[in-house]
Parts: structure tokens; C-alpha cells; sequence
């Protein structure tokens, strides 16, 4: 199984966590991004991600529940979930060691890996 880690930022910031992801999954390969840095389109660029691997072929996996994220509106969520795990390094990075250990479990338990 092929795995790929998206990512983008301006700051550097999630190029680290992205690192960090890679190391916590280390059959993934990191594949940096660009990214919109916009309350009203927070992190759409991950739901035209999404329709481009899933055209291509691929089973998307990790959803992650939109709860406690400050903005208004997202291409990238259905229903209550991101179509992936949306990280804010800049505004709330006393949540990322948590959501990355967290979304790295559930990512095993969907691919059935203990």
C-alpha cells in the first residue's frame, strides 16, 4: 500500500509537522502543496485534493470531525468531518502532538494495522 502525505503552508511550520507525520508513518511519502489561508475557505484545497485521488483510483481514508476549528465555511468537509486532518500550527498548535497521535491511530485501525 502506497501512503501520501499533502501538505502546504507559507510559514515552514507545516513542512514540521508534515516531517513529524512521516516519521509516526514511515512507509509515507511527503508531497508538498500550496494552501488558502482563509477562515471562508478553510482548507479547500484539501477537497479538490481529495476528488483528484479518488478520480485517480484511490481509497481515502482519515477523516477527521470538524469540531473545534475556528472558521466559517470548508469545501473540504461532509457532513461533521474534514476530508482529512486540518492542522493550525499558528493559532492552535497546543492541539497538533494530540490530533497527529490521535489521527495516526485511527489511520491504522482503517488500514487494520495494531
Amino acid at each position: 500500500m502506497r501512503i501520501g502525505i499533502f501538505y502546504g503552508g507559507s510559514t515552514g511550520n507545516t513542512a514540521l509537522i508534515a516531517k513529524r507525520l512521516s516519521e509516526l508513518v514511515n512507509t509515507a511519502r511527503l508531497n508538498p502543496i500550496d494552501q488558502i489561508r482563509y477562515p471562508d475557505a478553510f482548507v479547500d484545497g484539501m477537497k479538490a485534493l481529495h476528488d483528484l485521488a479518488v478520480a485517480a483510483g484511490a481509497s481515502i481514508i482519515g477523516k477527521w470531525p470538524d469540531r473545534n476549528y475556528d472558521y466559517t465555511s470548508s469545501a473540504a468537509v461532509e457532513g461533521d468531518y474534514f476530508l482529512g486532518l486540518p492542522l493550525d500550527v499558528e493559532n492552535q498548535d497546543q492541539l497538533t502532538e494530540q490530533r497527529l497521535a490521535t489521527w495516526v491511530s485511527q489511520l491504522q485501525e482503517e488500514v487494520g494495522i495494531t
